[in-house]
């Protein structure tokens, strides 16, 4: 087992609750038996560990004791240190690799409940939601096109992809995209003629974004 990490006590900071009834470290639930012809969906042996990375962004996913969490947490931390050196004395303008300002407000705390790039993701109770702000964007982007003819190539391509990351909350959502992409087909110098079919599956969008985006799917 690895040493304590010089880093160890401000990662272990508990980050703010994204609800109230945020519980940290809750007990896991016992494994749900699942469909035999299902082998991806088979109970697991071990208990997960797991990290994601990407660049200098660092996703760790990890079950069991709160010795286990710590250790895991550990080893990420000193496999950071041997790929990025530490800041030295004749530094001193040079910071850590690992975020000391994101480790003391919570982002190296390990949860059932994270806010992780722009969701909230709740391994308790299986669900993935936006965070409080995304509904209101979501309003925004509806109400800019709303009775609009035309609209200009680059800001239709920005709409449809701030559409397309949220609608990983809204299921239902996916099959609208085929109808909104032809619009990029007939873009006359750099221009998107809004049609009414257009428009039929915006409101369509919209309607599924008010009664799913306040709530975890």
């Amino acid at each position: 087992m690895l040493p304590r990490h010089y880093l160890s006590g401000c990662a272990g900071v508990p980050s703010k609750s994204v609800h109230k009834d945020f519980v940290e470290l809750v007990p896991l639930l016992p494994s749900q038996p699942q469909p035999e012809d299902r082998v991806s969906l088979q109970p697991l042996t071990e208990p997960l560990a797991y990290t994601d990375v990407f660049v200098d962004d660092f996703i760790g996913l990890v079950q069991g004791s709160q010795r286990r969490c710590k250790a895991f947490r550990r080893n990420l931390l000193h496999a950071i240190d041997k790929v990025f050196a530490q800041p030295t004395d004749k530094e001193p303008n040079r910071k850590e690799a690992a975020s000391v300002k994101k480790l003391k407000r919570g982002d190296g705390a390990l949860t059932t409940q994270k806010l992780i790039l722009g969701w909230i993701l709740d391994t308790l109770h299986k669900t993935l939601e936006l965070t409080d702000h995304r509904p209101a964007i979501l309003a925004s982007l509806f109400d800019e096109v709303r009775g609009r003819k035309h609209i200009s190539q680059k800001r239709w391509e920005s709409i449809i992809g701030q559409l397309r990351f949220m609608s990983l909350v809204m299921p239902g959502s996916s099959g609208l995209f085929s109808a909104l992409q032809v619009g990029l087909k007939h873009s006359d110098k750099g221009r998107i003629k809004l049609t009414p079919h257009i428009h039929a599956y915006l409101q369509d969008f919209e309607r599924i974004a008010q009664s799913l985006a306040t709530r975890p799917t």
